[in-house]
Parts: structure tokens; sequence; C-alpha cells
């Protein structure tokens, strides 16, 4: 679906797009970058990496750029072949206690594979929960999809870590 032409030379923002796009694709976590063996392959593969420092705060805000650069494709692409869309959402808190709530659709291709692509992401604000969301169309990430959705999550952030 997306193509990957990000860079021609090393720079510091070539290496964290290439990075958001290994990451989203392989379905790793962010904290990969902590691993010693990782910093290790990255600096086999070109050995001015060591002087690119690569962290998982500085991905994660690189990853939310990358997003809102291609949700307009994904919605394209979504709407414009005839599949049946199932809706999740996760929520996250970084370190930094910033949460964010994601809508992600899941469907299934013709090789029978399970395609799962964010098509909403937003920052909450203030303590981290996660609000009650019910059936509306209204401001919703989904409206173009012309679908209700319906989620019920935990009170807090840390009661719902993972719920796809």
């Amino acid at each position: 679906m997306l193509t990957y032409n990000f860079f021609q030379t090393l720079s510091p923002k070539s290496l964290k797009t290439a990075l958001v796009y290994f990451i989203c694709e392989a379905d790793l976590p962010l904290s990969i970058t902590k691993s010693t063996a990782f910093g290790a392959l990255l600096e086999l593969c070109n050995p001015a990496v060591t002087n690119i420092l690569v962290h998982r705060a500085s991905l994660t805000a690189h990853l939310t750029n990358v997003y809102f650069y291609h949700q307009e494709s994904i919605h394209h692409y979504l709407l414009s072949n005839e599949i049946d869309v199932s809706f999740t959402t996760d929520s996250s808190t970084s370190p930094n206690i910033t949460s964010y709530l994601a809508v992600t659709a899941h469907y299934i291709d013709t090789d029978f594979k399970l395609i799962s692509i964010i098509i909403g992401l937003t920052e909450i604000k203030g303590k981290p929960f996660v609000p009650f969301i019910v059936s509306s169309n209204k401001g919703s990430h989904l409206s173009p999809f012309r679908q209700p959705f319906r989620c019920i999550t935990g009170n807090t952030i840390y009661e719902c870590a993972s719920l796809i």
C-alpha cells in the first residue's frame, strides 16, 4: 500500500522515518530501540549511525507525524475497496504522561492476511484516562465511513493498556 522512498542519504530524519516504517510494518514495540543488539545492527549497516541518536521518545513524536502524513491515503484506501472492516481502540501513556487513543481498522485481504491500519489518533489531555465513547458520527475520526462505532473502556488508561 505504501511506497518506501524516504531517504537518499542518511540523516537523522531519514533514519527516524525508516525506523518508524520498519517498526510499524513488523508490529514491533518502540522499545526495540533500547536493545543493544538493535543498535549494533544499525551500526553494522552504516557506521555513521552512531552519531545519530535514536530514542523511543523521539520516534514517538515522529511516528505521529508520519501517521498524519498518510492519514488521508489510508481513509481513501479503506473507502475505495469493498471490504468488511472491524474497528478496535488502543490507548497508551508515554513517560511524560501524554496519553493517546487510537482507532484501528482491521480487515482480511484477498490473500487471507489480517491487515490492521490506524485510522484515528488523538491526544488525551489532562489526567490520564480514557473516556467512554458512545455511538456517534459527529466529530469522529470514523465519520468518512458513515458507520457509528461503540467503544467501552476502563476508567483509567492503565486499566486498558491494550484493547486489541
